[in-house]
């Protein structure tokens, strides 16, 4: 036997072991150096910009150019004479806001020495809600004193501008899309015919406002004008008055409380317009109505008409999914009622009370039913159905 140690099988002294390599740094993966450098680049980028938007707002050439170039393009796409007098820019962070003033656009020939459009002053503002997703919406859009002159010529020409045809692809976007969360156009002025014509009509005081609601998709809002006025032919101008709330979605179009006033005349409609983007749109409505008959004595120049009022009260409904003729589709039921009418000719004068009657429409063909009325001290009963 031995009396030397025993060692197991691979057994090395330390001094025998072989070095170990130290670990190696971490490489970093080549993405993120990629992602770092194009951020540091996008981030010297928008330094850059930050610095010259303002020396380029701030410079009397850079404006001008703006100006002069906004003119020329507006021109040439309307194919008539576009002036601007004034514009400015600002900025909250990336979102910016346009105003512009003193925008006029002339008619088109052979009207146009006449301006079809002047507004003093607009406003438009974009908020940016990401650069990189491209997600952005109009947060206000302002119109103020805007006047549109629209004339036409017994020859069927008229001074709207005939903008040149686009022959690129037509773009999708809907005012849903654009999301106009505040929208406002006051002092609005609007002329038909402004001279000797058969048909002329003017609004003054004219008046939207709206507003937004991105979860329903749905805008809301009022529109009102407080003087305006419409004369036919040989007949004295109809003075008038609107207002209305009004609510509208993809699908629908909700008319709420609108109110037509002339003097002690007005009517109250309520409706409701399904499907109004297509072919076919579905129409169900109530109105009310108090009409005031010494107005038409003299809006008509008839000093025959009866004194008094007469109201009106029903429902109608258009729905044409067969393309028959507009006349044909409408239905229309209601009751009139008068509790007097006075009646003043030459020959004769008496006065007609506790007037009704019921009307109705539809196919093309109208009756009146159930009339009854006071007259001479004794009661009248009459009805008028279409000839078969």
């Amino acid at each position: 036997m031995s009396a030397a140690p025993q060692f197991p099988p691979g057994f090395r002294w330390p001094e025998e072991q072989p070095p170990q390599q130290p670990p190696l740094p971490p490489q970093r993966a080549l993405w993120k150096r990629i992602v770092r450098g194009a951020a540091f680049v996008i981030g010297l980028l928008l330094i850059l910009i930050a610095i010259a938007i303002p020396v380029l707002l701030h410079s009397a050439k850079f404006h001008h150019y703006v100006l002069r170039t906004a003119r020329e393009k507006a021109s040439t796409a309307l194919s008539t004479q576009v002036d601007i007098r004034d514009y400015g820019l600002t900025f909250s962070g990336i979102s910016p806001t346009l105003d512009v003033y003193g925008l006029r656009i002339a008619g088109a020939a052979p009207y146009s020495d006449t301006n079809v459009v002047t507004v003093g002053h607009a406003r438009v503002g974009v908020r940016i809600v990401s650069l990189l997703q491209r997600k952005w919406y109009l947060s206000d859009v302002e119109v103020h004193r805007p006047i549109v002159n629209m004339v036409a010529g017994p020859d069927g020409t008229n001074n709207l501008p005939k903008p040149k045809k686009n022959n690129q692809s037509k773009s999708d976007t809907n005012i849903f899309e654009l999301g106009v969360r505040h929208a406002v156009l006051d002092g609005g002025e609007v002329y038909y015919n402004n001279q000797e014509s058969d048909l002329s009509a003017d609004l003054h005081d004219l008046t939207l406002h709206s507003a937004f609601d991105n979860a329903q998709q749905r805008y809301s809002g009022t529109l009102s004008y407080a003087d305006g006025h419409l004369k036919m032919s040989k007949y004295n101008a109809l003075p008038h008055a609107l207002s209305a709330n009004f609510d509208l979605t993809p699908q629908q179009f909700v008319l709420r409380d609108a109110t037509l006033r002339s003097g002690e005349s007005q009517i109250v409609l309520n409706a409701t317009v399904d499907a109004y983007s297509t072919k076919s749109p579905i129409v169900n409505a109530d109105y009310k109505a108090a009409l005031n008959t010494t107005e038409f004595r003299r809006i008509l120049k008839n000093a025959s008409l009866p004194l008094g009022t007469i109201h009106l009260a029903g429902k109608l409904n258009y729905e044409n999914p067969t393309n028959l003729p507009p006349a044909n589709a409408v239905k229309l039921d209601g009751n009139l009622s008068s509790s007097a009418l006075e009646v003043r000719t030459p020959s004769v004068r008496t006065v007609i009370r506790d007037i009704a009657a019921q009307y109705h429409l539809a196919n093309g063909n109208a009756d009146l039913h159930g009339v009854r009325a006071q007259l001479l001290g004794g009661t009248l009963s009459a009805a008028l159905s279409p000839l078969a």
